[in-house]
C-alpha cells in the first residue's frame, strides 16, 4: 500500500468487518487467511483501498515464489487504493 500525499498519510491495514487495525506501513504478512484492505489517513481525510483475500497455508506448503506472488497482488492492488488517495487529494 503506497500515498503520495503532503502531509504524508499514516497507512493501516485491517481485516473486513473488524474496526481494529491489524497491522500498519505500507506492507502487511496476515497471519490469518480473510480478506484485507489498507487505509491511508492524514488531517485532510482518509481513502481505503479494494480488498484483497488472502489464505494462509502450511508454511511448508507455500514456496517463496508463491509468497512474492502473494506480496505482489497485495501491494498491487492496495497500490491502486493510494492512487486513488492521490487524486482525491489533489483535486481537493
Amino acid at each position: 500500500c503506497s500515498s503520495d500525499s503532503n502531509p504524508s498519510a499514516e497507512i493501516s491495514w485491517f481485516k473486513e468487518d473488524e474496526t481494529s487495525a491489524v497491522g500498519s506501513g505500507q506492507s502487511f504478512s496476515p497471519l490469518q487467511s480473510g480478506r484485507f484492505y489498507c487505509k491511508a489517513q492524514n488531517k485532510y481525510g482518509s481513502q481505503r483501498s479494494a480488498s484483497v483475500s488472502s489464505s494462509i497455508l502450511r508454511v511448508s506448503s507455500v514456496s517463496r515464489v508463491q509468497r512474492a506472488a502473494l506480496h505482489t497482488v497485495i501491494g498491487t492492488v492496495a497500490g491502486c487504493g493510494g492512487l486513488i488517495f492521490v487524486i482525491i487529494i489533489v483535486f481537493i
